[in-house]
């Protein structure tokens, strides 16, 4: 059994020095303890449910193969092209000097 400590805050008390127990290692509750919960205090998904999880990884999938590594493809290609042309513009074409 894990026990977690789970920090409690209460907005009336802020500025206040607290003397925290020796089991505690987060800040204590109004009283002087600690809440702990343990692991079955914690609700989790069973594995059987769906959290979406799995629909969202695929549309992030989906939108990288099909949106945007094609359009960063094309960006870079056309970055490069536009500065070779520029260069040549500048300094002329490719070749030795005339």
């Amino acid at each position: 059994m894990t026990w977690i400590n789970i920090p409690q805050a209460s907005a009336t008390k802020v500025g206040f020095n607290y003397q925290r127990p020796s089991s505690c290692q987060r800040a204590p509750l109004d009283d002087g303890t600690c809440t702990r919960l343990t692991d079955e205090d914690l609700p989790m998904p069973s594995p059987s449910e769906d959290t979406g999880g799995k629909r969202r990884e695929r549309r992030l999938f989906l939108f990288l193969v099909i949106f945007l590594f094609p359009l960063l493809s094309v960006a870079l290609v056309g970055t490069y092209g536009f500065a070779v042309w520029f260069l040549q513009m500048l300094f002329g074409p490719p070749g030795p000097p005339h």
